[in-house]
């Protein structure tokens, strides 16, 4: 964890002095470097002229799950669930096995699954 304190030190010793590698930063305060070099990166993303690569606060946000339709070995359909997950918990089947299906690894028609059941899946288009 960061401390407010360490951010302003390093950004203290990141304006006064010649030497503002953020390596030379981390030795002298006695910092891990990758704490020193995201202090650095966010202190300057935040200014207007900043050319460097913003970071994307968005990018770690979960994706939403993709509705999944369930049928039978004889095609009949069994239902529709909101994420792939839910599908595996409801079901009582292997999450990865639904997914390899999906993505295309399975070369039959259906998935057999260990509790004996035979399933096929496909992504609903919303």
């Amino acid at each position: 964890m960061i401390t407010p304190n360490e951010v302003e030190d390093v950004l203290h010793y990141f304006y006064n002095n010649h030497d503002n590698r953020s390596s030379v930063i981390a030795k002298n305060l006695n910092l891990k470097l990758r704490s020193v070099n995201y202090i650095i990166d966010l202190h300057l993303s935040r200014k207007k002229n900043y050319m460097g690569v913003k970071p994307n606060y968005n990018e770690f946000k979960k994706e939403k799950g993709k509705k999944v339709a369930v049928y039978d070995e004889g095609n009949n359909f069994i239902g529709e669930y909101e994420s792939l997950r839910q599908c595996a918990n409801e079901l009582n089947v292997n999450e990865g096995c639904i997914s390899k299906f999906i993505r295309g690894y399975h070369s039959k028609g259906v998935v057999n699954h260990n509790n004996g059941k035979k399933y096929s899946y496909s992504i609903v288009n919303n």
